[in-house]
């Protein structure tokens, strides 16, 4: 049965965030996540994705990087997200 990318195996995808600066500030506190413009192509294709910070670029800006699993395994994505984020190290 061929996965959402088309091969077997593959459960979990991961890409650098746009090298593009961002459409705007950060919104302060946790009242609200910011814009899901860059999910809107894994929110088309029903599938779950998540952004971590992973660092800071040569001018000291945050990078980050963005996870995308199966159709529903938000679970596994999340629980991935969990471990990726301890080894990152990057939210300290």
């Amino acid at each position: 049965m061929p996965s959402d990318f088309g091969v077997p195996k593959i459960s979990l995808v991961a890409f650098p965030v746009l090298t593009l600066p961002a459409p705007g500030q950060a919104p302060k506190g946790l009242g609200s996540t910011g814009s899901a413009i860059f999910n809107s192509l894994w929110t088309l294709l029903y599938m779950p994705c998540l952004t971590l910070p992973a660092g800071t670029g040569p001018e000291g800006l945050p990078v980050g990087i963005q996870l995308v699993g199966r159709r529903h395994a938000d679970a596994r994505l999340l629980a991935t997200g969990r471990w990726v984020e301890r080894h990152l190290g990057a939210r300290q």
